[in-house]
């Protein structure tokens, strides 16, 4: 998950908020494929056989802590017309 959540921070990209056509640059195609394949390889390479199954989760489990963030605390955005997280 640090590795996920440093990757995220190093690109500068926020997936989780919308700017029109403008929000589709490298560095988000960068942070939607490439950082959770590196992650991926990293949790394979830590547990080994039948690593691929649990080599999803730490982007899972970042991407719902950073929807947890911009919900509850960050008012700089305006998140979804503050829906209820379950829209």
């Amino acid at each position: 998950m640090a590795l996920n959540f440093f990757g995220d921070w190093l690109l500068g990209v926020r997936i989780e908020v919308f700017r029109g056509i403008a929000t589709f640059n490298f560095l988000w195609l960068a942070d939607i494929f490439l950082v959770p394949f590196l992650v991926g390889l990293l949790v394979a390479r830590i547990l080994g056989k039948h690593a691929k199954w649990l080599a999803c989760l730490p982007p899972l489990f970042v991407r719902f802590l950073s929807y947890l963030y911009l919900y509850y605390s960050d008012t700089s955005h305006d998140f979804f017309f503050n829906f209820h997280l379950h829209y």
